[in-house]
């Protein structure tokens, strides 16, 4: 059977590593950031589509507001949002 020494690693080693670990795990908060950032937005941005669409269509706002009608819900729901969203704002982009 096979096997490997342990490596000794040098304090400066040890030291980059840490190091390293430290920004990488900054790198994730960003990053976890920026994606909470953008879910919040898009449910702000949805919620005021169905204030819009009840303006518009009482009767369209009462069949989309069932459970089935949320940003995580069936692809014709989010067609129907990010079709609102983009006649409300044609530079609006909902990646969906």
């Amino acid at each position: 059977e096979r096997r490997r020494d342990p490596v000794l690693l040098t304090e400066d080693q040890v030291d980059q590593r840490a190091v390293s670990l430290k920004e990488y795990s900054r790198s994730r908060n960003e990053l976890q950031r920026k994606d909470d950032d953008w879910v919040r937005a898009a449910l702000k941005a949805q919620q005021k589509a169905l204030r819009e669409l009840k303006l518009i269509d009482e009767e369209l706002y009462q069949k989309v507001g069932t459970d089935e009608m949320s940003l995580f819900g069936t692809w014709k729901w989010k067609f129907v949002i990010t079709t609102i969203l983009r006649l409300l704002n044609p530079k609006y982009s909902l990646h969906c």
